[in-house]
């Protein structure tokens, strides 16, 4: 079965077979036992994206359900904007939100890819892929004008590789967050918090059709909620013991969520 993505050595054509893939010119890639394969080459980033303490902070968090209407969201401005056709959610995580998106979208439409193999490992669990890769965003494994759909949730973009792979009028869904997601963990954290910058909306080769603002305040039960909250967002790289030793005494916390929704179409 030919794959929908590319060698990355050759970006010559792919195809399936029962250990991983083969490209005409004999590069080979073999599948994991969970079902995904590595298309990143050997030394490049290797240590890079999420570590396996986040992906099982960020999985127990969200398994509660606190981002639910963000999914929710994103299903709703991105099934009418793309009935059908082959969509990539470049970044993907561990899957959660393709848990989600996998049966509206009919099971055999959404591909992933991210350069975390832990990441990968957790997504490939889920078994909602049609296919799965460690890969880099910054030189996705897909032929151009492949996809009629990509999405970019609260990873960082790499706007020329989106406009490459997406076909024109293809629809690029992003999850932005806004100056005051997460104000208030920061706030209990930082003696002098500061607010996000504010997302930038225009986009060359892009025109903006859509947008949906998800915003709520949401009541982090004590404990390991509020431990599974902090461990998945960057800060928990820079804080001090003391301010995190803060944090997790607390008895309760209330925290904004601020986070847009931005559907775009290919120019």
């Amino acid at each position: 079965m030919e794959s929908l993505f590319r060698c990355p050595v050759c970006s010559g054509a792919l195809r399936w077979e029962d250990t991983g893939c083969l490209c005409g010119k004999g590069h080979r890639f073999d599948r994991a036992r969970q079902g995904y394969v590595n298309l990143l080459l050997s030394g490049s980033a290797a240590l890079h994206g999420d570590s396996a303490e986040m992906i099982r902070s960020r999985t127990a968090f969200l398994e509660r359900g606190y981002y639910n209407r963000v999914r929710e969201g994103i299903g709703e401005l991105l099934l009418p904007l793309c009935p059908s056709g082959p969509v990539l959610d470049a970044g993907c995580g561990e899957g959660w939100y393709a848990a989600f998106l996998s049966p509206l979208l009919g099971g055999e439409r959404l591909y992933g890819v991210d350069i975390s193999r832990e990441a990968v490992k957790a997504a490939a669990r889920r078994k909602v892929y049609r296919e799965l890769a460690v890969a880099s965003a910054a030189r996705l494994p897909v032929p151009d004008g492949a996809l009629k759909g990509l999405l970019n949730i609260f990873s960082p973009p790499e706007l020329g590789e989106y406009a490459r792979v997406l076909a024109p009028g293809g629809i690029l869904l992003r999850a932005l967050p806004l100056e005051d997601h997460l104000w208030d963990l920061k706030a209990a954290i930082y003696e002098h918090p500061y607010r996000n910058p504010a997302p930038r909306m225009e986009l060359e080769g892009f025109r903006l059709v859509e947008t949906e603002d998800v915003t709520q305040v949401m009541t982090v039960t004590p404990g390991e909620d509020i431990r599974a909250l902090f461990q998945m967002t960057p800060y928990q790289m820079k804080t001090s013991q003391r301010d995190r030793a803060k944090l997790l005494a607390l008895d309760s916390l209330e925290v904004r969520l601020a986070i847009r929704l931005a559907a775009y179409r290919k120019e």
